[in-house]
């Protein structure tokens, strides 16, 4: 008998008030973990997903649901159209700088409001993935020191937030597709190399 209540609490859904725990051990703010399980919809889903994630990708994760899985329930949106392996799969892409934090907001409410059942296929067609082969940057990089000498020669006399002016234009080049930390470093590597004697 004693087996049995055993097996019938383990069937039992976890309660608002465990979730919370769970996901502030999970290094989730109290705050965010209330948020997250406000909302029967919401929670569910993303216990779900975090169910299927690593450590390192529940952060992301939950900003995803906080910043627009909860917009999208809250303007009563579908969001049932989600599965914990599409959201998943997208935080993945994200964590693996394959697509940037906004194309991974895109892609939920693409989903969502148009009713694309494959993320993939959205990314793939809006060509969203995140290009970021040093080469074809460090490419642009330099033509775009090219064409702005006076920036350069700005960022040369020990004007820092040229080298932003600079980011920000290779940035404009990629139609912001290139992966920032990557474009920053080889705009720094080709700074650097203007600099050495």
């Amino acid at each position: 008998q004693q087996n049995d209540i055993a097996k019938v609490k383990q069937q039992m859904p976890m309660l608002p008030m465990q979730l919370q725990r769970q996901y502030e051990q999970q290094g989730i703010s109290r705050e965010d973990a209330l948020t997250l399980t406000a909302h029967k919809p919401v929670s569910d889903l993303f216990y779900e997903t975090v169910s299927l994630c690593k450590q390192n990708e529940i952060k992301t994760t939950a900003h995803l649901f906080l910043s627009e899985i909860l917009r999208l329930y809250q303007a009563k949106q579908p969001i049932e159209k989600l599965t914990a392996t599409q959201v998943h799969q997208i935080v993945c892409w994200v964590e693996m700088g394959k697509i940037s934090f906004a194309t991974a907001k895109k892609a939920i409410a693409t989903v969502v409001e148009e009713g694309h059942a494959d993320a993939k296929a959205y990314i793939d067609g809006k060509e969203l993935w995140q290009i970021r082969d040093t080469k074809d940057i460090a490419k642009v990089v330099n033509r775009v020191l090219a064409e702005n000498a006076k920036v350069l020669q700005d960022y040369l006399s020990g004007k820092q937030r040229a080298k932003e002016v600079l980011v920000g234009n290779v940035m404009r080049q990629f139609q912001g597709k290139a992966d920032a930390a990557v474009v920053r470093q080889c705009v720094q590597k080709a700074l650097d190399e203007k600099t050495q004697p």
